[in-house]
């Protein structure tokens, strides 16, 4: 367990920092910023092809992929989101943004209960993270909710971000899940499998 010691630390100053920054960012920014990442998660060929797409509803520090989502239900994708109970999350399909979500105990939108839940496998997951790295790395929020779900999923995982989240290594040891793809305002970083 000592060994893990130095990343927590480092996770922490990173966390730190990063949702500093990401509180003194106005409403218009945030806007702006949503918006170019969402027309660039709409022209990914990874999501393009998808059939099963799991996303997320943003908290005010993070991109809001809502019209993503909207103009993804609207095609006709197969659309999931996060439902946490306790420790375990799970992927339930929402089929309407505005009447299939509501406020979680941790005052996070996520799937009504009676939501159908995800039977199969998904293509793409689309995660909101603290920071990223070129490398694939991702420093969530701490609950390692995603790290578990994603432990042996085959989706093709998709971090957006703002370009101020993109670092240059983020933090991380083998339990932390890694994205194969970071969308931020003006760019998109595709990550290169680790060899090995």
């Amino acid at each position: 367990m000592m060994a893990n010691r130095p990343y927590q630390s480092d996770k922490a100053q990173l966390r730190e920092n990063i949702r500093a920054l990401l509180a003194s960012l106005s409403a218009d920014f945030w806007k702006d910023a949503s918006l170019a990442v969402c027309e660039r998660l709409g022209s990914e060929a990874a999501i393009r092809v998808a059939e099963r797409v799991l996303v997320y509803a943003p908290t005010r520090t993070e991109i809001d992929i809502q019209p993503f989502v909207r103009h993804a239900l609207a095609i006709g994708k197969a659309i999931y989101a996060p439902r946490i109970e306790g420790e375990s999350m799970t992927a339930r399909r929402i089929r309407s943004w505005d009447k299939d979500l509501e406020r979680s105990e941790r005052g996070v939108l996520h799937p009504v209960a009676t939501c159908e839940l995800l039977d199969g496998a998904l293509d793409v997951v689309v995660v909101p993270g603290l920071a990223f790295d070129g490398q694939g790395g991702r420093l969530g929020r701490g609950g390692g909710f995603y790290d578990r779900f994603l432990q042996s999923s085959r989706a093709t995982v998709v971090g957006v971000c703002l370009d101020e989240q993109v670092v240059v290594r983020v933090p991380a040891d083998e339990l932390d899940m890694r994205v194969g793809i970071v969308v931020s305002p003006t760019r998109t970083l595709r990550v290169l499998p680790q060899a090995g």
